[in-house]
């Protein structure tokens, strides 16, 4: 069982070092989150309070950002390339 936990403590570690290394924000979250889960994991088994809640914390972030950028990224109805134009124009004049 320690072979285990730390198997999936290393996991953890690559997942979020392949997120650094990630250029796209989307891609980037999902690895945060899911090398964050599995150190979550690890630091449950080796009962490490501190490391608990520090990775509980790092999970919160990195959903938070995930879900902020989905929100940003849709189109604004309310947004249509006429008033889009007009809005430029009016800036330019």
């Amino acid at each position: 069982m320690a072979f285990l936990s730390k198997f999936i403590g290393a996991v953890g570690l690559i997942l979020i070092a392949l997120g650094v290394i990630t250029k796209q924000r989307k891609s980037q979250d999902r690895y945060y989150l899911a090398g964050g889960l599995f150190l979550t994991i690890y630091s449950i088994y080796i009962k490490d309070v501190v490391f608990i809640i520090l990775q509980m914390i790092f999970l919160m972030a990195a959903g938070y950002d995930l879900v902020k950028i989905d929100n940003n990224t849709k189109p604004n109805p309310k947004i249509t390339k006429e008033s889009h134009q007009k809005k430029i124009k009016n800036t330019l004049s």
